[in-house]
């Protein structure tokens, strides 16, 4: 970590003075890695459903903006209920709707049927996913929409065998993606930042940010970050 940092001036990106710092500090990683794959790749379309796993982390609550934005239905899934509870107060979090994955009964796929109930049998058209590994994978292919895609951004699940044989019926697909992909397209990248500002600028967009910490206390930053409680972004302030 350094207080200051050197870099080329095609590099960077003008800061508007109407988006606070803290938030300046927590745009660009959820952002960036939300609207490439939504938007740039995928060319959502309007009335589609897109569901993320890890609904309280920043990408997926920066996804859930976009999604709004571009006229989609969003799903939030997560597997805490206490964070079901706070999420639903908050006014950065614009879910269409919010389920449990952790199901009491331990029935670890039982959130197949909430999502069949919600989409009225149609399934998800789009996952955005940072788990993406064994049963819940499974899940998630289980419950696409004909044609549906699963994008793959992160890989916080335990391996496991995965049954694809759906996607055969589906017509679905398993895709990679990293924000590292929008640097060999220069256009596209600034699109996309025209597209986040704008958005930050219209108020349509906004991080949670849920806690602020000196860099001296970086230490313990990274402890809190690692005990899983947080929703969205935390902060360093040099």
């Amino acid at each position: 970590y350094r207080s200051h940092y050197l870099c080329a001036a095609d590099d960077t990106v003008v800061a508007p003075d109407a988006i606070p710092d803290d938030q300046l500090g927590a745009i660009w990683l959820a952002y960036l890695t939300a609207w490439g794959c939504l938007a740039w790749k995928q060319q959502l379309q309007r009335g589609q459903i897109v569901a993320m796993p890890a609904a309280s982390s920043s990408v997926a609550l920066a996804a859930a903006q976009i999604v709004k934005k571009l006229g989609g239905i969003s799903i939030g899934l997560t597997t805490r209920a206490s964070k079901l509870d706070t999420l639903r107060q908050m006014s950065e979090c614009v879910y269409d709707h919010l389920l449990l994955t952790r199901d009491p009964s331990g029935d670890p796929t039982a959130w197949y049927k909430d999502i069949k109930r919600i989409t009225d049998g149609r399934g998800v058209d789009v996952f955005f996913d940072p788990v993406a590994a064994g049963q819940y994978l499974e899940t998630e292919i289980r419950s696409l929409a004909q044609g549906g895609v699963v994008w793959v951004y992160g890989l916080l699940g335990e391996p496991g065998a995965v049954n694809v044989t759906p996607l055969i019926r589906k017509a679905g697909t398993i895709r990679g993606w990293a924000v590292a992909h929008l640097a060999a397209e220069p256009d596209a990248l600034e699109t996309g930042y025209r597209f986040i500002l704008d958005g930050f600028a219209s108020g349509g967009f906004r991080q949670h940010v849920d806690r602020v910490f000196k860099l001296d206390d970086v230490r313990e930053a990274h402890t809190f970050m690692e005990q899983g409680r947080h929703i969205g972004k935390l902060v360093l302030v040099p």
